[in-house]
């Protein structure tokens, strides 16, 4: 399946970049190799169909590790070394994770990760153990049900839940991705994401399976992406908008900046008009995208092409919308009773097709909870938790989480539509809104952040601002000015690091 794609590219382009990690290149011949090395190395330890955890992130050891765990038909799991260590232990053990591949230049503890109470057994580090190993002729066959990866995300219950992904819904994807944008052996992908952010997924495998190139921005890079943007002769880019955002406040989004851009895509968190526009700006030749989808359904399961005349549009909370769906995949928006609303009503999206997921590894609880049929429908739904509606156009506009409409003094508020309003008074589109001081687990006032350096007097004047514009109840009490927003590991705007500081900060008055 996914390594038969891999394999069939490299023997077409053996002397194509595969990738470009920390200043090394690659050749589809030598990934190849590598990968089959590894495979080999991996079936000698007798594991067949085993779940392997990837313990380092963007690094050549990474890649090979990805591709060399498929080659030997077992599953890999993306261990972040970012992650808190308690937070991994968790995942070796609800993975049954049986060997990791490790490399040196990480800052990970590798004994904690060993005593985590797991199966680790083996510890690969292919930059070194695969030199004197015979490679396998080829990759390890599977079947189209059988799982390329177990990708773990943030649980309600401060558990990770890992969602199992298949050849097959791999395949799905990368085939929809291939028909929509052509892409080339000529093609160079940006990877701004970590293994651990399931659309790394969709970059590589674009990559791999059309003999284009895989450019791995590392940290440094991310400091200044514009730079390796025009160094790399990128043509497809992909990113969270808060990198775009980023780039954007060190005037890096200049017109033409970005000439060998053919699609710029980003995914994640809501995408903002005022970006969209002036990254039409910097990238001329380029379409500009937002890409929808959980990890629950492989990655992007929407698509919206952004237009030059939407600019005039008037969104919901000035959004670029998430569109409609890929190639085989479905999306509906029901009321609580999984009923269809009308075109304009908000409801919960939903989404079904051959992207949809097993659902969630040793949990059958809270897989049933949210993989349902529905009462007018038997095939198998994957409940997002997001709010959304189908505007005029017949695009999907999403408009957040369910669980991020707040209850103020009895009244119920999305946070983005305050979100909205603040980029707009503030001028800037890094704001976040977070609930504080709660009572009995109420929350009884908002709190905003603002990623710009505010004295008291402007922040009066955005509360009033704000008062102009919303209910009293759902102008923000507070305004804290930072000098950047906290991200997570995946590169979005950490709201639960926010919610502590408005805690903190409401303790100390």
């Amino acid at each position: 399946m996914i390594a038969d794609h891999v394999f069939a590219t490299a023997a077409k382009y053996p002397d194509n970049i595969a990738l470009s990690c920390n200043g090394r290149q690659i050749t589809y011949r030598e990934l190849n190799d590598r990968a089959l090395r590894l495979a080999a190395l991996i079936r000698s330890y007798g594991l067949v169909k085993n779940n392997i955890g990837i313990a380092t992130q963007k690094t050549v050891a990474a890649y090979v590790g990805v591709l060399g765990v498929l080659y030997a038909g077992c599953s890999y799991v993306p261990l972040n070394p970012k992650h808190p260590a308690r937070r991994l232990a968790s995942i070796i053990r609800n993975a049954a994770i049986s060997a990791i591949i490790y490399d040196e230049s990480e800052n990970i503890c590798l004994e904690e990760l060993l005593n985590s109470g797991g199966t680790i057994k083996h510890v690969i580090r292919p930059e070194n153990d695969i030199a004197n190993v015979s490679p396998l002729h080829g990759p390890v066959p599977v079947g189209p049900g059988d799982l390329a990866y177990v990708m773990f995300t943030s649980g309600s219950t401060g558990e990770p839940k890992g969602v199992m992904v298949t050849h097959a819904n791999v395949c799905s994807h990368i085939a929809n991705m291939t028909e929509m944008y052509k892409f080339t052996a000529e093609d160079r992908f940006s990877q701004t994401f970590d293994l651990s952010f399931d659309p790394s997924v969709s970059d590589m495998f674009c990559a791999w399976f059309n003999g284009g190139r895989l450019c791995a921005l590392a940290a440094d890079d991310l400091f200044c992406p514009s730079e390796y943007i025009q160094r790399e002769g990128l043509t497809f880019w992909a990113s969270v908008p808060t990198l775009g955002n980023f780039m954007s406040k060190l005037g890096k989004l200049k017109p033409g900046a970005f000439p060998s851009l053919k699609h710029s895509t980003f995914c994640g968190e809501p995408f903002p008009q005022a970006l969209a526009h002036q990254w039409r700006l910097a990238a001329p030749n380029s379409t500009i995208e937002n890409l929808y989808g959980p990890t629950e359904a492989t990655v992007y399961v929407t698509r919206h092409v952004y237009e030059k005349h939407e600019h005039a549009n008037k969104y919901s909370n000035n959004i670029v919308p998430i569109g409609s769906p890929l190639p085989g995949q479905f999306a509906v928006i029901v009321d609580e009773r999984r009923q269809m609303v009308p075109d304009g009503e908000i409801g919960e999206l939903c989404v079904t097709g051959s992207q949809v997921t097993l659902g969630y590894l040793n949990d059958e609880t809270k897989t049933a909870a949210v993989f349902v049929s529905m009462p007018w429908d038997s095939r198998r739904w994957y409940r997002t938790g997001d709010l959304a509606l189908v505007n005029k156009n017949g695009h999907i506009e999403c408009l957040g989480r369910i669980d991020a409409q707040v209850k103020i003094g009895g009244q119920r508020v999305e946070l983005g539509e305050i979100e909205s309003v603040l980029r707009e008074v503030a001028a800037t589109p890094d704001v976040a809104v977070v609930p504080a001081a709660y009572e009995s687990g109420v929350p009884q006032k908002l709190a905003a952040f603002i990623a710009k350096q505010l004295t008291e007097t402007e922040k009066k004047k955005i509360s009033e601002a704000c008062q102009q514009a919303l209910q009293a109840v759902f102008v923000p009490k507070a305004i804290y000015s930072l000098d950047t927003l906290p991200l997570n590991p995946s590169g979005k705007i950490d709201r639960q690091a926010l919610k502590r500081l408005a805690e903190t900060n409401e303790a100390a008055r």
